[in-house]
């Protein structure tokens, strides 16, 4: 399907993480001619009211409090953003995951890009991780954009498992990428558990896995300059994958968080979250829902 004709959608705080997702917009709005948005969201805090019932209260922001905010991002991404791009800041009051999607769909983004951050246990739970949340909640694809993002990706893996979702995963990569680039199309072979000592089932899975990897990277129809290489993977699917990744010294690693095909594993929840725990490369998630509303539209 054709990508959305709206902009790019950043998600700061001001960080330096923050810094890596707004470089990586400004070079995929500059190849898709997309205009930039850049919000900032502060989260209400709670306050404890001594008295009468010793209840937990949100705190309230000034708008004066919030100018301040805008001005401080403005500041820190003014360097970063190229003349003649069209971009602004905004920043809105509430819980993070609930306005970034919210914003998203009121603007229509094509892509919702947010910087690449690992957190420690304890701070999940204190900020129920802001960036999966998102990604159950978001009617655009999603990119986590490490540190490192200086330039398009030139290489890739794409998570392959035949489903709607993930061929809709690999157009949304391919879209993200350096005019000449290699993605790795990576299936991970299901595990089972009848014993088979003679190795059949493996070679006959392989065989038809990789007929159906040749169907997947036709049906792309990629541009010239992009090359595919299927590759066939066994184990767990995360770590197999990161393992890829790092061998292949990969800039980005695409996947869908819900697989309907042969092997139902890119759950949001399971693989894509692995993914985004364990990966220090830069991850572009394609929820389901990006998917529903794209048939919804056309229905």
């Amino acid at each position: 399907r054709p990508a959305s004709s709206g902009p790019v959608l950043v998600a700061t705080d001001g960080s330096a993480a923050g810094e890596s997702g707004f470089r990586a917009a400004v070079l995929i709005a500059a190849k898709s001619l997309a205009s930039v948005r850049v919000m900032v969201v502060v989260e209400p805090l709670p306050v404890l009211v001594p008295e009468p019932s010793l209840v937990m209260q949100p705190l309230v922001a000034s708008p004066e409090l919030l100018n301040v905010i805008r001005d401080r991002v403005i500041s820190q991404l003014g360097s970063l953003a190229p003349d003649g791009l069209e971009w602004r800041v905004e920043v809105e009051y509430g819980r993070p995951s609930d306005e970034i999607a919210r914003k998203a769909r009121d603007c229509n983004a094509q892509l919702v890009v947010i910087g690449l951050v690992h957190h420690r246990v304890v701070d999940r739970i204190l900020d129920g991780d802001t960036a999966l949340e998102v990604l159950r909640q978001s009617p655009a694809p999603v990119l986590l954009a490490s540190v490192d993002w200086k330039d398009l990706p030139k290489r890739a893996l794409f998570a392959v498992d035949f489903s709607p979702q993930s061929i809709e995963a690999a157009r949304a990569g391919l879209r993200l990428l350096a005019g000449e680039s290699t993605v790795f199309l990576a299936h991970v072979r299901p595990r089972v558990t009848v014993f088979d000592e003679t190795g059949m089932w493996e070679e006959e899975y392989e065989t038809v896995a990789t007929k159906e990897l040749q169907k997947f990277a036709e049906a792309l129809n990629v541009a010239a300059g992009v090359r595919l290489e299927p590759v066939i993977l066994s184990g767990n699917p995360a770590a197999a994958m990161l393992s890829l990744a790092e061998k292949e010294n990969a800039d980005l690693i695409v996947c869908g968080t819900r697989g309907a095909g042969l092997v139902q594993r890119l759950l949001l929840g399971s693989v894509a979250t692995r993914l985004m725990r364990h990966s220090t490369r830069s991850l572009l998630v394609v929820p389901d829902s990006a998917l529903q509303e794209h048939v919804t539209a056309n229905t």
